[in-house]
């Protein structure tokens, strides 16, 4: 057992959260103690920097913490949602969801995550430059919008895609504080806001109407949560389903672009790495498209997707509200205290990694991620709520790359700085715009016989 080890003195303010937050956990973890304390406004907040206090939150000690801290910010678009909701309901609506995330889901899965891949490179030339991660971001919202709820994204009708734009843009935005101010406070972008979840939910409540008038069964998670009953046989709301289905859709797509776009940023860094993910790509697949069969054949794929996971997770970091005081390993935790964690800084800290800040693919390769304490690497979470498309995120970034680096390369523009932005997720700061070279090209490259 680690030992818990005395707190920094009172540290950071609600200025420095803002203005460098991912500055402030690594701060913190480099400190040394298990914990930190903070006050933000008026909340209490405990940073936590031990894998067993983290764990204790998490999973042992988990009934005396809530995600309430998040609703305000929260609210307006996942209200009921499995994302917050702290009763049996959460745990009701999430046993419903999951057979949609089941091995033979993810194989059928497959098929459209690479049809809509090829789609999206179908409008790409080489010598041309685009933001990376917002061509990520339409691919991610395309392949949930398909596998998940049986929608042709490409040709949605324009107010609904507007809608969805609108939303993730001011929930990114009002992501600046973790700690939020209520949401509706009477402004032109408030109305904005409203007006645009009038719509996503008008148009989401038209779909479930349809569904159930039809009778059909269908294979996505939609028609799983239309047609489910529970154990007195009673279907979940409309209203249930549309929050489950909004913070699914939203997590689904958001998370795995981020991913995608820091991968993409890393291999165009480190040109050996990519040059071997090429070779097992090309010599497991041949002229075979990638598939769910094909991921245990892919080791260094997985673990290329680790490695970027490490250094840019995208839930970079998170926190519970303290319910009723309790002790973590000796630490008092009182009432209405906020618990915050940080992948981001746990994740780069020497205590576990060598050469902490480095890409290494390799630290994966012989057994780290079993030697490690549990909560020295979660970027999916832990406990009860660890995400539930962990392996539906891994398996659509894993195909993308492969079908991708089958026709092109990324590179780096000279002079385009690329940062993290810690807002919804943990993004690349205006966008990551990048070159688009032939695959074929770079084979035939002399710098590489």
């Amino acid at each position: 057992m680690t030992a818990v080890r005395a707190p920094s003195l009172l540290a950071g303010s609600l200025d420095e959260f803002r203005r460098d937050r991912l500055g402030l956990f690594r701060r913190l973890s480099r400190e040394g103690g298990a914990y930190a304390q903070l006050r933000i406004r008026r909340t209490q907040v405990l940073f936590l920097n031990d894998p067993e206090l983290i764990g204790q939150v998490l999973g042992v000690r988990r009934d005396h913490f809530s995600k309430d801290y998040l609703r305000p910010l929260f609210n307006p678009l996942v209200r009921g949602s499995i994302e917050i909701a702290d009763s049996d309901s959460w745990l009701h609506e999430r046993k419903l969801a999951m057979p949609a995330f089941h091995a033979r889901r993810l194989e059928s899965y497959g098929t459209d995550m690479v049809d809509l891949t090829e789609r999206m490179l179908a409008g790409w030339r080489p010598g041309e430059a685009r933001d990376i991660s917002a061509d990520m971001s339409g691919l991610t919202l395309e392949i949930v919008a398909k596998t998940l709820y049986g929608i042709d994204a490409s040709r949605y009708r324009g107010d609904a895609r507007d809608a969805i734009a609108i939303v993730m843009e001011d929930f990114a935005d009002r992501a600046g504080s973790l700690l939020a101010l209520p949401v509706i406070i009477p402004n032109l972008r408030t109305l904005r806001f409203v007006r645009a979840l009038y719509r996503l939910n008008k148009e989401l409540n038209r779909m479930i109407r349809e569904r159930r008038a039809t009778g059909a069964e269908g294979p996505d998670l939609f028609e799983m949560l239309i047609r489910a009953k529970d154990e007195h046989g009673r279907p979940m709301s409309d209203r249930q389903v549309r929050d489950v289905s909004i913070a699914i859709f939203f997590a689904g797509h958001e998370t795995t672009a981020t991913l995608l776009s820091w991968t993409w940023h890393l291999l165009a860094s480190h040109p050996d790495v990519e040059a071997r993910l090429v070779e097992e790509f090309e010599s497991v697949l041949g002229d075979n498209r990638p598939t769910y069969a094909d991921m245990s054949r892919l080791p260094f794929a997985e673990m290329v997707l680790a490695e970027a996971l490490r250094l840019y997770p995208p839930a970079y970091g998170f926190g519970r509200l303290c319910l009723r005081e309790c002790q973590l390993e000796g630490l008092r935790v009182p009432a209405g205290a906020v618990t915050l964690m940080s992948p981001w800084a746990m994740h780069r800290d020497p205590r576990f990694y060598d050469d902490p800040d480095a890409f290494l693919p390799d630290r994966w390769a012989d057994g780290l991620a079993k030697r490690l304490p549990r909560y020295a690497y979660f970027p999916f979470g832990g406990g009860p709520r660890m995400c539930l498309g962990s392996n539906f995120a891994t398996l659509e970034a894993t195909l993308v790359l492969a079908t991708v680096l089958r026709k092109f390369r990324l590179r780096s523009l000279p002079g385009w700085r690329v940062e993290p932005q810690p807002s919804i997720t943990l993004r690349p700061k205006g966008g990551l715009r990048m070159s688009v070279e032939s695959g074929e090209a770079v084979r035939k490259s002399p710098a590489l016989a």
